[in-house]
């Protein structure tokens, strides 16, 4: 499965942050000169592990059904191999944003909320998930969507905005996928969506 490390807060530490990250990094993002530059050629929603470079997804918006955070916040997208590594050197470059560490396991209601790594601000609270985090479309292991593919250009929400939020914890939309098969990950996720604990090792230092 891929990762995610978003930062929140102090927008105006946003550029230094990620200018930073992608440095470091910038031999495991997309060489120069590709289509997408460092940004995914997929939105916040995709969770396959086919795509073997980390990229920038962008995420400064209010709350809504399309925002479901409640503050402004950017991300990038880290495949499963150099999650720890990513995440050390996120730590040391923190500066004036709140960190937070979560795997992509298609049930992403549980993802952002009792399976995530906090690293908040010095005498910070962690950020809030709007709408009880019914706002983030899959909840079935294993699944996620490219939303670049199902609405180019709409909210990233693997298509299916009116349907959210959802009611229940356990709904999914249509649009979600299998998204892990290719990696033969899904069998070894033993999880369903509202148990806490994952029955795997997510392999992260801390």
């Amino acid at each position: 499965m891929s990762w995610h490390i978003h930062y929140f807060e102090n927008v105006s530490d946003f550029t230094r942050f990620r200018e930073e990250f992608i440095a470091h990094f910038r031999h495991l993002f997309p060489a120069n000169g590709s289509a997408f530059g460092t940004n995914c050629p997929f939105g916040p929603n995709y969770a396959s592990t086919a795509y073997l470079q980390m990229c920038y997804i962008p995420g400064d918006c209010d709350p809504s059904p399309r925002c479901p955070f409640t503050i402004s916040q950017e991300h990038f997208n880290i495949p499963v191999q150099h999650v720890s590594e990513a995440w050390e050197f996120a730590q040391k470059i923190q500066g004036s944003v709140t960190l937070m560490l979560h795997a992509n396991t298609g049930c992403m209601h549980d993802d952002h909320t009792k399976r995530i790594r906090w690293l908040p601000l010095p005498g910070m609270n962690t950020p809030a998930v709007a709408n009880d985090a019914l706002s983030f479309p899959c909840n079935m292991p294993g699944t996620g969507c490219n939303d670049s593919a199902v609405e180019p250009g709409g909210p990233e929400q693997c298509g299916c905005t009116r349907d959210l939020p959802h009611t229940e914890q356990s709904q999914s939309c249509k649009n979600c996928i299998p998204m892990l098969v290719e990696a033969g990950q899904s069998g070894a996720l033993a999880l369903t969506c509202t148990d806490t604990p994952l029955k795997a090792s997510y392999g992260v230092r801390a």
